[in-house]
């Protein structure tokens, strides 16, 4: 019996801290699904800013995103347009 709630415990706790961040398609094809713990957003020069800063900034259109899933979290990245500034 103590095998058994050993063995449980055991697959149980690998289970909880195994999960990583996932990023998928959605089912048109058309955007993605960011599925981790934590996000992290950085603006083009690499510094963290907020989620709302991070939306405005696409929102401009000067901007495309890089996603970079780490363990639990996500790191969101900003890449301007201009592939000479990066």
């Amino acid at each position: 019996m103590k095998i058994i709630i050993f063995f449980s415990f055991t697959i149980f706790s690998l289970n909880c801290f195994s999960q990583k961040a996932e990023v998928t398609k959605t089912a048109d094809g058309k955007g993605i699904t960011v599925k981790a713990q934590y996000t992290i957003w950085y603006d083009a020069l690499g510094k963290t800013i907020s989620k709302e800063q991070f939306n405005d900034s696409l929102k401009t259109g000067n901007y495309l995103i890089s996603i970079f899933p780490d363990s639990l979290t996500a790191k969101t990245y900003l890449l301007n347009k201009d592939s000479s500034i990066n």
